[in-house]
């Protein structure tokens, strides 16, 4: 199919023709500013990425940083005990070495070898009152 146009119309096409051509060219300088944009949009892609990657880091070690320190809180407090417990132990050897000079020692127990003539219930009430019990000898060993 072909049409024919008048002079007027094709002047009219021709200028169309030469304004869609001009809408559709791109020039150097708008070329050059497309890369500018675009390089602009990939360095801050690659801040913001970067700012991402940060904040994962800092969350972690935050989340890290509290598990540590509840850890050394809970070390601490072992520390406290074990310090407790140990000044406890040692007023406790206080008072055996001020009495281990009247007592013997014999496979971790305390023997008192006492002189004195009495009856059973007499003795036990003695024992008692030193802070033990009679002896129930159960090795050949702890007789001597």
């Amino acid at each position: 199919m072909s049409v024919k146009m008048s002079g007027e119309d094709q002047a009219k096409g021709n200028a169309q023709s030469s304004e869609e051509a001009t809408c559709c060219q791109v020039t150097v300088d708008e070329v050059g500013l497309l890369k500018l944009k675009l390089t602009i949009l990939a360095v801050l892609c690659v801040i913001l990425g970067s700012f991402l990657v940060a904040f994962q880091v800092l969350y972690f070690l935050r989340v890290e940083n509290a598990e540590t320190e509840r850890m050394l809180i809970e070390q601490k407090n072992r520390i406290d005990n074990l310090t407790k417990e140990n000044t406890v132990l040692k007023t406790e050897l206080q008072g055996v070495r001020k009495c281990a000079d009247d007592w013997e020692y014999f496979k971790g127990a305390f023997y008192h070898f006492s002189t004195d003539k009495k009856n059973w219930t007499e003795s036990r009430d003695a024992c008692v009152t030193m802070g033990g019990h009679l002896v129930i000898i159960n090795s050949q060993q702890e007789m001597v």
